[in-house]
Parts: structure tokens; C-alpha cells; sequence
């Protein structure tokens, strides 16, 4: 069933026109022949007018007409039986004559017949019925009818072709139909030639009213709207066009799902207990103005105006929406370098630059998406939701890629992004604004090249990729590659480490290269686009000089290279064991679905002790093993090793490394004077907090006296800062170590003791 919005404002229309107009009243005769002798509710506005019934002059049938005799002073015959509420609107016949012999030239004297009067606006307002040709004295009697009915604006006002009405006083033709509506009586002049001296007599016979409905001549629904905001709160100002007195108007506040739409099909129901009609969300009113009041901004709305006439076959209708308050929405979709673009490369960062928009307070964004190429509706993708302050520029790869789980712009999609801007205290609920942009794979625009820091130990050095694009924001992922070999083009290979990364730069490749060997360092970005990938051959001379050399730089290769040289599974690399978290790690290995960790407690390669050995093997699923999990002996130095499975592939194990944190006499002898067996001994250095914000607390226990340098070392290989050599009685070394300000990043702290050299990595942030 269609909902019957009509039928519930017709029943308010009808209530209103029942309170509001008068039935007119059935007591008053249509005519009056004065045949009686009465005189009816006629009466002189003077006590001395005369008003009486008499046959002297009758019309042709004999019979009686009213007789008003002039008075003293202006005079004139008036009957407040026909007035707006009576007769309204409709045609008054009468016969007229004048009697006065006063004037002898039988020039005209009359030309003011019957005039109506009342009310408006607290202005009394006249109006009388001019005839085109005068009567003169003694004339015959002159039968004259009148129209009373509204005139159009602009119009003139009704006339015949005995005459015309004309406005009185001062009054204008604008104010026409508001006398028509409003009228009190209707009267003659007695003093129909303007003289207060002679006596003048009137003749008035068959008086006779034919009522129809004052119909608007020109009645629209249109209206005006004007809103205001006050502290959140808006106020809706109705005014109508038609401003005829007898109209009825109803107006209705009703919500809508669409913003700007007046359709039954989108209008919210406000009392769903009556489906079949749409029911508003206020009071309706009544009036020729009417206001409305808005406090949730989140809402759309419309005005509904309805008007009819008692009478007249008018009921006519018109929608508005109510309009919003409106922030300026303006905003381009750039790339870094903040140039305005409809096409973006995959691995761009994209940004919403939205300084140009003004009003808001807050802003809400979000991304929609369908293939190139697809017509179709766009589907919801992701975006950042609601923001508090003013656009400025928006990052909106980072903040898709900050969501949960991280959402990133792939290449082969048209993105449409809509930004909304809200200022609820300054009635701005919702502005919105919608800009497309597409997302293409560009050849070479991805590009892998790195290079290699070094960093020294005493017989080996690290290698450390730094200087390279993350494309951070993008999904993309990095692997790396290190093999080994005697040629520096290659061959024989030997894999030494892999590790697969994300956001990471720089990246430690490998913690334990050799001098007098070239490692080829490969870097695969794999991407929606394809494979991108690099190479940088590294070469360190030897120990004594510590020389090294790029050689060829950065070079993109074939990543089938990597593909046919590097094992399907590789030996994991980078083994650490850390003290602070009780953990031994190791890299990713790609591809490998579990590692195989084998421990050798009390491994004479490692631990000074006379206590019996043990081994111990444990398979996890992560890069990690927490040492808190397994059940281990009461030692506190062992050696370990790792292994990776990779389906069916079993890869080596890695070189061992040793592990011990306590530093103790458990499992150990503990020596005053620490000589060529205390190299064995592997000391675990403690650096709290890590990471850290440029302050730092280094910890280290050895078995007995305790010499040592500390030199620390940015990611790039350059040493910062020294802490010189100092002997610590009975092993026990601490100090507070802080870095320069403002220097963030990955520093390597080399522990030299009379021990060994010992390393850890540090972050500042």
C-alpha cells in the first residue's frame, strides 16, 4: 500500500480551516425587498439619518423600497449583518435612486454607490463602487450589481461595466484582498453631492446577495526558507508566498534518508506504529510562517507546505529540502611532491591535501574501489574514519597501512576517496565531497638499490643494507640474499644467510663475514607488479687494514638468478643470543615452515667447566626460541646451532654460537688471573633499556678482574664515542652511557675486555 502522506495532512488541514473559518451564517436573507415595511438591520450612522420604508416612489410593481433621509453632517445608511463572515465573497444586486431636487441643472451627482469597510491591521480600510456614468436627480431607478471576489497581485480590482471598485483613503489595491476577507458591513453615502447643507434623499429596493467562496485567484504553495545556527542548534524560518488571508497553510518537519531528496521513498517514517502514513517529526503548524527547530546535525530533513481554501477546489502541495550549513570542501590527491594527479604508480605514497577547506572542526575519510575498467558501483575498501581539526595534508597510504590489519593501494583499481567536514557547534553536520584516482603499474618505478655499510669486530665484520627505498606504505616486501665466494664474478657460491623484511631500514644482513671473500648481497622487493631485483657486490681485504670496496655499485639483475643459485633451503643466519629477554633468534628463512635449535650444554668450546656435557634439541615454528619455555639443567653456558625445514627439505645447521649470561662460578672455574684459556670464556653484555631515547645503562660481569674499552659505532660503520679503558676489580662493570641528542637509529656497542670482544646492537629512537 502507497503511504498516505496526503491523507494525515488533509485531516490537519481540516482541523485547522474548522477553527480558523467560520461557517457562513444561514440567518441573513439573500434579498431584501423592504415589501414588510421593515427596515431590516439598516441603520444611519447619525441619529439624525432617517431610515424608513415607503411606496412615493416605488418601483414598477408598487411595492415598498427603504427611504434614507440625509442628516446633519457627513451621513451615510450602513448594515453590519453583511460583512466577510456573512456574505463573503459573491455578486450584491440593488436598485438605487436619488430624490433630491437640490440641483436643477440635472448635472450627475452620483457616482459613489455602495462601499465596503473593515479591519486590517488595525487600519481601517474603505472601499466603494464608482460608477463609469453618474445619476443624476430624479432619476430612474438604476438596478446595480457588484462583484466581490480577490484579485491576482498586480490585478485591478473587479469591475463591471457599470463601474468599478476603488480603494479609499489612502488604502492601495494591494490591501484589496485582505479587506475582502476581513470586511464588516457594507454602507451608502447619503450626502451624495458632497453637501453637509441640503437634504438629500436615497432609494434602495431588492437588496440581494449571491455568495460564492473567496477563492484565491493566484494561490501557490511556494515558500521561502531561511535558517539560522545557534550553539549546534538549527532554526528552520518558513515564510509562504501566498499571503491570502482565507488560505489554510499546514507545514510538516519530515526526515529524509537522502540529503537534498523529498521523495516518499526516502522519507523516514517518525511513528512506524502507522505504516500506511509517513508521519513528521514535529508538530505541525498552521499560519502563514512557521519555525522549526534542528539539533541532530547528523540528519537530513525537508518542509512539506500544504494549502486550501473553504470552498474552492484548491489543495496543493510543495516539498523543499532544508538546506545544510555548509563547510568549503576542497581537496586534491597529490603525490610528494604535491602535484595534483588522477593516476598514481604502485609504490607512491598518496596524499589528500585538503589546506584549501574551510569550517571544519573535524573530518571523516574513507576509500571506495572497483577494477579499472568497471563501471559498476564502487565497494567499500577502508579508510582512517574520523579526525578532529582542520584537513591540512593527509598521508593516505600511511593511514591505511596504520589500519588493522594494514590496507594498501594495489595497482589494476580505480579509488574514489570521500572527504566529509563537520562543525557541529556551527550547525555544519555533513559536508561531503567525492574525488577518483587510479592506481597503474609504471615500469621501473620500483627500484631495489641499496648499499653496504661495514662495521668491524676483531677478525670479522658485519654487513649492513642501508640507503634503499621501504616502500613502506605499499605492502611491499623484502628478501635478501647473501652468498659467498672467492671471485668477485662469482662461483663457486656458498649461501651464508636470508632473512625476509617490511619496514626495515637499515637492515643487518650478516654479523660474521670473512675477510678475503666477496658476498653478494641480493635484494628481492616482491611486489603486485612483479619481482623487482638488485645486487651489491661487498669486498673486504683483510683483517690488519680493514679495507672495503663496492664492487660494480647497484645493479639490477635477473631475479631468476636467485631463484637457480640459492638453495631451497638455506641454513638460517644472524644467530643472538639475548640475555634481557632469555631468548636465542635467528632470521627468517623463506619458505621454512619450522627450525630445529640443537643446545650442547656445557660445550668445552664454550664454557670453562669440569662438569659433564649434554645436548638437547627443540623444534619451534617461530624465528625465536624463549629459553623460559624448556625444561633446562642448571647450567648457564652452552653452544647452539640452527636448522631450518623448508616441506620436505632439510636445511644444514648454522655455525654454533656460544651462549652464557650469569657470568658465575655455576659450571664454570673462575680464574683471578685470567690468561689463554679465559679467550673461552663468552661474556653476555647487557644494555638497558633497549631500545632507548639517546640514555643507556651497559652491564657486564666477568669471572674475575675485568679490563675493558667500549667503542660505539653509528649504522653507517662511524665510530661516536669511546668510554677508555678502566680495570674493574672482581668483574662487576656498569655505566651510563649517553648518545649525542637527536641521533636516532641502529648503533653497535663493541665491548673490549681481557676476555674476548664482545658486541650488542642498540636502538635509539
Amino acid at each position: 500500500m502507497m503511504k498516505k502522506t496526503k491523507t494525515l495532512l488533509k485531516l490537519m488541514l481540516l482541523l485547522f480551516a474548522v477553527s480558523w473559518f467560520p461557517a457562513l451564517k444561514a440567518q441573513l436573507p439573500l434579498c431584501e425587498t423592504f415589501n414588510t415595511g421593515s427596515t431590516g438591520n439598516w441603520m444611519g450612522n447619525t441619529p439624525t439619518v432617517t431610515v424608513t420604508t415607503d411606496t412615493t416612489s416605488p418601483r414598477a410593481n408598487g411595492t415598498r423600497y427603504l427611504e434614507v433621509h440625509d442628516g446633519i453632517g457627513s451621513s451615510s445608511v450602513f448594515n453590519t449583518n453583511y460583512n466577510a463572515s456573512n456574505v463573503g465573497c459573491g455578486t450584491i444586486c440593488f436598485y438605487y435612486k436619488i430624490f433630491d431636487d437640490a440641483d436643477s441643472t440635472g448635472s450627475p451627482l452620483i457616482f459613489n454607490t455602495i462601499k465596503i469597510s473593515g479591519m486590517v491591521n488595525g487600519q481601517n480600510i474603505e472601499a466603494v463602487f464608482r460608477l463609469t456614468n453618474g445619476i443624476t436627480e430624479n432619476s430612474n431607478w438604476i438596478n446595480i450589481c457588484v462583484p466581490i471576489r480577490p484579485i491576482a497581485a498586480g490585478a485591478p480590482l473587479p469591475s463591471t461595466a457599470q463601474g468599478s471598485w476603488q480603494m479609499l483613503g489612502g488604502a492601495t489595491n494591494a490591501q484589496w484582498n485582505q479587506l475582502v476577507a476581513n470586511y464588516a458591513m457594507v454602507s451608502f453615502f447619503v450626502d451624495v453631492a458632497g453637501s453637509s447643507v441640503i437634504e438629500e434623499v436615497i432609494g434602495i429596493d431588492n437588496f440581494c446577495v449571491t455568495r460564492t467562496a473567496c477563492c484565491d485567484p493566484s494561490p501557490t504553495p511556494f515558500f521561502t526558507i531561511q535558517t539560522a545556527c545557534n550553539n549546534g542548534v538549527v532554526t528552520v524560518t518558513l515564510t509562504a508566498n501566498d499571503t491570502y488571508a482565507l488560505t489554510n497553510h499546514t507545514w510538516a518537519l519530515m526526515q529524509t534518508r537522502v540529503c537534498g531528496s523529498t521523495t516518499d521513498a526516502n522519507t523516514v517514517d517518525a511513528d512506524p506504529s502507522s505504516p500506511d502514513v509517513l508521519d513528521p517529526v514535529a508538530f505541525i503548524q498552521g499560519g502563514t510562517t512557521a519555525t522549526f527547530t534542528i539539533s541532530d546535525l547528523s540528519k537530513c530533513f525537508y518542509i512539506e507546505h500544504f494549502i486550501t481554501q473553504p470552498g474552492c477546489s484548491i489543495d496543493r502541495r510543495t516539498r523543499l529540502a532544508v538546506p545544510l550549513f555548509n563547510a568549503t570542501n576542497i581537496f586534491n590527491m597529490e603525490d610528494s611532491n604535491g602535484v595534483h594527479k588522477k593516476e598514481f604508480c604502485y609504490g607512491e605514497n598518496i596524499f589528500l591535501d585538503g589546506t584549501a577547506s574551510q569550517g571544519e572542526n573535524a573530518y571523516y575519510i574513507d576509500v571506495w574501489r572497483r577494477p579499472i575498467g568497471n563501471s559498476g558501483a564502487f565497494t567499500w575498501y577502508s579508510g582512517p574514519g574520523w579526525a578532529t581539526g582542520q584537513v591540512g595534508v593527509v598521508n593516505l597510504s600511511q593511514q591505511l597501512a596504520g589500519q588493522t590489519p594494514p590496507v594498501y593501494f594495489q595497482p589494476g583499481y580505480q579509488y574514489q576517496v570521500k572527504l566529509a567536514l563537520q562543525n557541529l557547534q556551527n550547525c555544519i553536520g555533513w559536508t561531503e565531497k567525492l574525488d577518483t584516482f587510479t592506481v597503474i603499474c609504471c615500469e621501473n618505478y620500483i627500484n631495489g638499490c641499496f648499499h653496504i655499510n661495514t662495521a668491524w669486530k676483531e677478525n670479522t665484520y658485519s654487513l649492513t643494507a642501508v640507503n634503499f627505498n621501504t616502500y613502506t606504505y605499499t605492502g611491499a616486501v623484502h628478501e635478501w640474499y647473501v652468498m659467498s665466494s672467492p671471485n668477485p664474478s662469482g662461483g663457486p657460491f656458498t649461501p651464508v644467510t636470508s632473512l625476509t623484511t617490511t619496514m626495515q631500514n637499515p637492515v643487518l644482513l650478516y654479523d660474521e663475514a670473512l675477510p678475503g671473500l666477496y658476498y653478494f648481497v641480493w635484494h628481492r622487493i616482491k611486489t603486485p607488479c612483479g619481482d623487482i631485483c638488485t645486487q651489491v657486490i661487498q669486498y673486504q681485504t683483510y683483517a690488519r687494514t680493514k679495507t672495503d670496496a663496492e664492487t660494480g655499485g647497484c645493479e639490477k639483475i635477473d631475479c631468476a638468478i636467485i631463484d637457480s643459485l640459492w638453495p631451497s633451503c638455506p641454513a638460517p643466519g644472524n644467530l643472538v643470543g639475548d640475555c634481557e629477554k632469555n631468548a636465542l633468534t635467528w632470521d627468517v628463512v623463506a619458505g621454512a615452515s619450522s627450525y630445529v635449535v640443537d643446545i650442547s650444554y656445557n660445550d668445552p668450546a664454550c664454557c670453562r667447566t669440569t662438569l659433564f656435557g649434554m645436548s638437547a634439541r627443540y623444534e619451534v615454528t617461530t624465528n625465536y626460541l624463549n629459553l623460559n619455555s624448556i625444561v633446562t639443567p642448571a647450567y648457564d653456558c652452552f653452544s647452539w646451532k640452527v636448522s631450518a625445514k623448508c616441506g620436505e627439505n632439510k636445511s644444514d645447521f648454522s655455525r654454533s654460537q656460544c651462549f652464557s649470561c650469569k657470568g658465575g662460578t655455576i659450571g664454570r672455574v673462575p680464574s683471578t688471573q685470567p690468561g689463554k684459556e679465559d679467550a673461552k670464556i663468552m661474556l653476555q653484555p647487557v644494555i638497558a633499556p633497549n631500545p632507548n631515547s639517546g640514555t643507556m645503562t651497559l652491564y657486564l660481569k666477568a669471572p674475575g678482574d675485568l679490563t675493558i674499552t667500549v667503542d660505539v659505532y653509528s649504522a653507517t660503520g662511524k665510530r661516536v664515542q669511546t668510554l677508555k679503558q678502566r680495570t674493574v676489580p672482581g668483574g662487576q662493570f656498569s655505566q651510563t652511557l649517553t648518545l649525542p641528542p637527536n641521533e636516532k637509529g641502529l648503533y653497535t656497542v663493541v665491548f673490549k675486555t681481557n676476555y674476548g670482544i664482545y658486541s650488542k646492537k642498540v636502538v635509539v629512537q
